[in-house]
């Protein structure tokens, strides 16, 4: 067919691309055979050919060269094209086991007044390197750390530099991770409350000229309480990544963050699903918006949240900008 004909000259043009080791001309054309007539010949093949072979030389080139991230990164592309595409596989794996990267994670200490937040952050920030979506980052859990410790007779609080690259060293690890918890406070507003006037509607029976029944909407002046109260969190934490192989300091950061809640809520004696609040002029506003306001500060919740729970917000905050550090690190000690 006219077609076939077409789809042949474009393969013998692909397959020139590709003796002259043209792999982006020749990809392009191949992928375009496939696509005007699937099955045409071994142009799928071809086309993943000349998809691998340009990727898995560049890999190559990047692990000779040590950068293992961008080889590992290659040779992933290269695998989930073909997954038997010559040794990709095995040097895919090579690539992440060279350029693995070992973070040993001490308990963070406390300089705040609040006990214990120190034990709950280093959980935290466990628990977020741990899922972390870097294969090149491996940590040594605080666990394992202390029990080398106690196997070398040392004690974690008393350790100097020197002392911590010694236990680097045993761990394997890289990098050792500490820090300090400088502040930890939580501040709660006085519970304020303000004495509103507002409206009540009724329904009021008439008797019109010709004696039949009717109701006429009316309100009545009433009183009700609205109540305000705040809290807010706040934490200050001091990061320190040393390097085991050299000892130098990869990364010394502050890293601050705060969390608040609030509540406003009112209480009213009589029937809230007639509540409306007063203009400022004092005159009723008997609009749906006005009165749809007020059932929502009825409805809302009237206790703070706990001190713990705050406390735990602001943990997960500092775990969170704590791992985005690490990994940031991580893309530069390991490209």
């Amino acid at each position: 067919t006219v077609k076939n004909a077409h789809v042949e000259e474009i393969y013998i043009i692909a397959t020139s691309h590709l003796e002259k080791l043209d792999y982006s001309q020749a990809l392009g054309l191949f992928e375009e055979i496939t696509s005007l007539v699937p099955g045409f010949r071994d142009a799928a093949s071809l086309a993943d050919y000349s998809f691998c072979k340009p990727a898995y030389d560049n890999a190559i080139t990047a692990l000779d060269n040590k950068l293992f991230r961008s080889a590992y990164e290659g040779f992933s592309d290269v695998v989930n094209r073909d997954p038997l595409f010559s040794d990709a596989a095995e040097r895919k794996e090579e690539a992440l086991a060279a350029g693995r990267y070992t973070v040993a994670l001490m308990t963070f200490k406390n300089g705040s007044n609040r006990s214990n937040v120190n034990t709950k952050l280093s959980s935290y920030v466990e628990q977020n390197l741990m899922a972390s979506t870097d294969p090149f980052l491996v940590i040594v859990d605080r666990e394992s750390l202390e029990m080398i410790l106690q196997e070398q007779q040392l004690d974690l609080s008393g350790l100097t530099s020197g002392a911590e690259l010694e236990i680097g060293s045993l761990l394997g690890a890289k990098a050792i991770l500490k820090g300090t918890v400088t502040t930890c406070s939580v501040s709660t507003t006085p519970h304020r409350h303000d004495n509103k006037r507002g409206y009540e509607q009724y329904r009021e029976e008439k008797v019109n000229s010709e004696g039949k029944k009717y109701y006429e909407t009316k309100y009545r002046s009433v009183g009700y309480t609205e109540y305000y109260q705040s809290t807010e969190a706040s934490m200050s934490f001091n990061l320190k990544l040393v390097s085991m192989e050299t000892g130098a300091v990869l990364s010394s950061e502050t890293i601050n963050t705060n969390s608040s809640d609030n509540i406003r809520y009112l209480k009213y004696a009589g029937n809230i699903g007639k509540l409306y609040p007063a203009h400022l002029n004092g005159s009723v506003n008997s609009s749906s918006h006005a009165h749809s306001s007020l059932m929502q500060l009825w409805g809302s919740r009237s206790s703070l949240k706990n001190d713990n729970i705050m406390v735990d917000e602001i943990s997960k905050s500092i775990a969170t900008k704590i791992q985005r550090e690490i990994e940031s690190i991580l893309k530069e000690q390991v490209q």
